[in-house]
């Protein structure tokens, strides 16, 4: 899959909605290491807009994100 990238850890979020990813995803990076990065998956449209809040107000970084068999991907670092 050209889409694939590897990360550190993964937290698959699919079947939440409304917010749930982006907890999911905080409460996972706030346990992991500086420079570490996170797969999160998603089913929810919203993910797309809450990845990039967290990444802008909290410190991480959104490296990349795709679209693959209906569920959204982010991998997202964690810089501070």
């Amino acid at each position: 899959m050209k889409n694939k990238t590897k990360s550190d850890e993964k937290v698959d979020c699919s079947g939440l909605c409304c917010s749930l990813p982006l907890v999911e995803a905080r409460y996972k990076l706030d346990k992991m290491n500086v420079g570490e990065t996170l797969e999160v998956i998603a089913t929810c449209e919203s993910a797309d807009e809450d990845m990039k809040v967290l990444a802008r107000f909290e410190q991480f970084e959104l490296i990349k994100n795709w679209k693959e068999n209906e569920k959204f991907h982010f991998i997202i670092k964690k810089v501070q």
